[in-house]
């Protein structure tokens, strides 16, 4: 996606491509809808993977750091954001070959809590381990669905 380590820049980079990738949910299927979906997926679907993997890996590790965790943990929800939007119109191949790194990611990220990010004075704002919790459930939600379609 990104060789920065500016995570400004990262988060930039993944609002902006979720921003567009959201058309993908919309839209009518089609043959020109799947050949845009394959062109961006043959892109990113690697470099998205891998940054889905490294982010959660880094969460213990940052534990004690709030700002880190809260950078961390909005590009996890536009991570999860964009794997919806790649996987609403089909099940890409890349993503069903790499299931268990995205599952055991999304497992990991459900089970999280980290009392530094959570404002016990806050009853109606979603914090940010709730904001990527929601998003790995839409995910999984989806893939459920799927899995019933005829």
């Amino acid at each position: 996606f990104t060789t920065s380590s500016d995570w400004s820049v990262i988060n930039g980079v993944l609002v902006a491509t979720n921003s567009i990738l959201k058309r993908f949910r919309y839209v009518q299927r089609s043959d020109a809808l799947y050949a845009d979906i394959l062109y961006v997926l043959q892109r990113i679907q690697e470099p998205l993977t891998k940054l889905f993997t490294t982010v959660v890996g880094q969460l213990d590790g940052i534990a004690g750091d709030p700002r880190q965790l809260t950078c961390r943990l909005n590009a996890l929800r536009s991570i999860n954001r964009i794997f919806y939007s790649l996987n609403y119109q089909d099940l890409p191949e890349y993503f069903e070959d790499h299931m268990a790194e995205w599952m055991t990611g999304f497992a990991k990220l459900l089970e999280y809590k980290n009392p530094l990010l959570v404002d016990p004075d806050e009853e109606v704002q979603p914090g940010p381990i709730d904001e990527v919790q929601v998003s790995v459930v839409q995910n999984l939600n989806l893939y459920g669905n799927k899995d019933e379609e005829p």
